[in-house]
């Protein structure tokens, strides 16, 4: 039976596409990768993780290099994120349930505990963060570890292809939630467990 759930940060618990495209576009000026619109992001969620560095003009292997750089910038525009909807009520009232809530994200501690504690958010007890954006399993396999968690105990929700290849490679199931930043045609090829509209069919799978 599961009692440990493991959130995504961006684009799963916040909306931070303006914060993102800010970020991303000042380090973009001192490169010669692609700056981006908001515009762009609903194109942008129908590429694949090859077909984005193709995008930004940016080679995926400079990406885990780049991507310190980037949350620091991203810091600076902080106060463009927002909460999902419904999703602090969601989070509380699974912890109130007693499920273990942690968050496991390629964002720096600093920026995700400066929105928690924007939105006021005291239900998650730890937070897991690696700048390797393509070694999300070894997080999420660190995080079980370190916890002393049953792999068959844990579910992770995220918006992204590589949270989903992350899981697979760890057997952990997923629910993938359509409001972030990958679209559904990209998830589908990769069968989540679950695909869900809005944090109430979060509860619902999880009842």
């Amino acid at each position: 039976m599961v009692d440990t759930i493991i959130f995504d940060f961006d684009g799963t618990i916040v909306d931070s596409k303006k914060a993102l495209v800010a970020g991303w576009n000042k380090l973009a000026q001192k490169t010669n990768y692609r700056e981006l619109k908001l515009s762009d992001i609903e194109k942008f969620r129908k590429l694949s993780i090859k077909e984005k560095g193709q995008f930004l003009r940016c080679p995926l292997y400079k990406i885990p290099f780049l991507m310190p750089k980037f949350y620091r910038l991203y810091q600076e525009f902080i106060h463009e994120v927002e909460i999902i909807d419904g999703i602090k009520e969601l989070m509380e009232n699974l912890k109130t349930k007693g499920y273990y809530i942690g968050i496991l994200s390629t964002n720096s501690p600093e920026n995700i505990s400066t929105v928690l504690e924007r939105y006021q958010i005291t239900s998650v007890s730890k937070i897991f963060s690696s700048t390797s954006v393509f070694g999300k399993d070894k997080l999420l396999k660190r995080l079980i570890m370190e916890e002393r968690i049953p792999i068959s105990k844990v579910i992770y929700i995220g918006d992204e292809e590589r949270d989903i290849i992350a899981c697979n490679k760890v057997n952990v199931p997923m629910i993938w939630v359509s409001w972030g930043y990958d679209s559904k045609e990209v998830i589908a090829k990769h069968n989540p467990k679950y695909m869900v509209n809005s944090p109430r069919e979060i509860h619902e799978i999880l009842a």
